[in-house]
């Protein structure tokens, strides 16, 4: 099979039709539920109804991101405008 996913990868035999059709199950779950569900949020933001947000255990990548954030704000110096 002459694939782009499986380019410079070494498939085992008969998995690539399996492994293309995840891939391809994977695609549409981000593209119809995630991008949805992110822009419902983002709308949502908009009120300021809530001021506390918690991320699910299956959102690891947002919990890193958001402790990142605060670790680079607790280790930055705040200086005025003059540097000072």
């Amino acid at each position: 099979m002459d694939d782009p996913l499986f380019e410079g990868y070494t498939c085992i035999k008969g998995r690539q039709a399996e492994t293309r059709k995840r891939d391809d199950f994977l695609e549409w779950v981000v593209n119809e539920e995630d991008y949805r569900a992110g822009l419902g949020i983002q709308s949502a933001l908009a009120s300021g109804a809530n001021t506390e947000f918690v991320f699910g255990r299956n959102e690891p990548g947002n919990q890193m991101f958001h402790r990142w954030v605060d670790d680079l704000v607790e280790s930055t110096p705040v200086t005025n405008r003059k540097g000072h």
